[in-house]
């Protein structure tokens, strides 16, 4: 995030309220930022440390509910709120306040629904599977794809939402609606998963702790 804003400085990032026609590259940062952080969310789960996954089968079944919630939490509060301040505050430098409080207040609803939209294709709890080299690959292809959907994405903001003020108004209302109903929706997914997540722990022959091992 230090580095964005730094690049966003040293490059003088143009508005996209500007008056000059054009695509800019900040009609792309809320997509870019989106897909690093779905990128994230998915990579979370896989650790070394995954044999910690064993402290989640002292947590009571209500307190799991917790463990999700606080995941979907930690996951809007590192992938939504602390991006959309930076972005806040390298384009506040170069932009008028007004300008950097509607881009941040955009880019806060597009990653919402980046989070909200994507959250539940988690492989698992955090820490909870070993490191899987063969998902690089398929993350290349996903991110290639995802760059082609912000392209997409950016064109249509730089031609009609940005000119007008209204329209991001409403743009901006309409992801953070949808990113509310799919953040909700993701957070109802994984906690029908947690349940299944815990059996296959303590289940096949990885099994690492059995009542009775002596």
């Amino acid at each position: 995030m230090a580095m964005l804003a730094l690049f966003a400085l040293g490059r003088g990032l143009r508005s996209p309220f500007s008056d000059a026609p054009g695509f800019s590259t900040a009609h792309l940062l809320p997509h870019v930022l989106g897909a690093a952080a779905i990128t994230a969310a998915d990579f979370l789960p896989f650790s070394d440390h995954y044999k910690a996954r064993w402290i989640l089968l002292t947590v009571p079944a209500s307190g799991l509910r917790g463990v999700v919630r606080g995941t979907m939490a930690a996951l809007g509060l590192m992938g939504v709120i602390v991006p959309s301040l930076v972005l806040f505050g390298a384009t506040s430098a170069l932009w008028t306040v007004a300008d950097a409080t509607v881009f941040g207040a955009y880019s806060a609803a597009v990653l919402a629904f980046y989070i909200g939209a994507f959250a539940w294709m988690q492989a698992g709890l955090p820490f909870t599977r070993p490191p899987d080299p063969t998902r690089a690959a398929s993350h290349m292809t996903a991110m290639m794809g995802i760059l082609v959907v912000a392209l997409v994405l950016g064109a249509i903001q730089a031609i009609w939402v940005f000119p007008h003020y209204g329209r991001i108004a409403a743009a901006t209302a309409v992801l953070a609606t949808v990113a509310w109903l799919a953040g909700r929706a993701s957070t109802r997914v994984l906690e029908n998963r947690v349940p299944d997540y815990l059996r296959r722990f303590t289940e096949g022959p990885a099994r690492m702790f059995s009542v009775g091992d002596g």
